[in-house]
């Protein structure tokens, strides 16, 4: 039967579709209910294909797991499953770009020289970043005199690393390293989403000696990116995102990652 071979051959799921349309053609010999099954079966990569991969930042933040749950949601509702691995941030873009990955989670807007990543217009998140200092010198500093200090930042964080750029500064990988810097005396002030930097105070029970500055430094929406790759999707998913704000789960999926312990986010 080298047609219904070639037809599952050229089903977007491949091998698994040929696979299996063999398997049932040695048992069922009436050509015209093995037309049917074929026609019948699905041929969506979201189905049954191996999971959509997006890279993103290697740092274990509110902001990350809410749009990681945001976005299974959207590519579920769609049929497809979602992985995300975890890098660097200059690196996770780079790895995004070449194509090695299907998209990047999530970026603010103005990311540049990356321009094989499509972004998907519906934010995901508003983020605010937020200014880290301790609070026996918090009454002193100025932020709009942000350049007179040490200023620590995230790696790869494309917002905090523009900002700083010529000013005196730590970059590190990972929040708590940063605040560690802090407890150290080592940087003046931590600039960190502040969703992620109340979360670390809060966790190792630094309430006491660690706030956050007002007003907040900026507030900004992030994006999720496809690979040019997937070029047809971009219209689905955003539609997909969209009826998530419409029907009220995306308020809903962040208060649940809100409530979540940490080691299950």
């Amino acid at each position: 039967m080298p047609l219904i071979a070639k037809l599952g051959e050229w089903c977007s799921v491949g091998k698994s579709v040929y696979i299996m349309t063999r398997f049932v053609s040695s048992r069922m010999p009436n050509p015209f209910l093995l037309i049917i099954f074929i026609i019948l079966l699905p041929c969506s990569t979201g189905l049954v294909a191996e999971p959509l991969i997006f890279t993103s930042i290697n740092d274990a933040s509110i902001s990350v797991a809410q749009c990681g749950a945001i976005l299974k949601r959207v590519y579920g509702s769609l049929g497809y499953k979602t992985r995300i691995d975890l890098y660097p941030g200059k690196r996770a873009l780079a790895i995004a770009n070449r194509g090695k990955s299907d998209g990047e989670l999530c970026r603010i807007a103005a990311i540049e020289n990356y321009d094989n990543l499509v972004r998907i217009d519906t934010p995901l998140l508003n983020l605010k970043l937020g200014a880290f200092a301790h609070k026996n010198r918090a009454h002193g500093l100025k932020l709009s005199r942000l350049k007179k200090y040490h200023i620590g930042v995230l790696r790869g964080v494309i917002y905090t690393e523009k900002l700083t750029r010529k000013m005196k500064r730590s970059i590190r990988n990972d929040v708590g390293t940063l605040f560690r810097l802090l407890k150290g005396n080592r940087v003046d002030i931590v600039l960190v989403m502040e969703g992620d930097g109340k979360k670390y105070i809060h966790e190792n029970k630094l309430e006491d000696s660690i706030k956050v500055l007002q007003p907040s430094l900026a507030e900004f929406p992030i994006y999720h990116y496809l690979h040019k790759k997937h070029i047809e999707l971009v219209p689905k998913i955003n539609a997909a995102l969209r009826e998530l704000y419409d029907n009220g789960e995306h308020n809903q999926i962040l208060a649940d990652i809100l409530k979540q312990e940490p080691s299950k986010r």
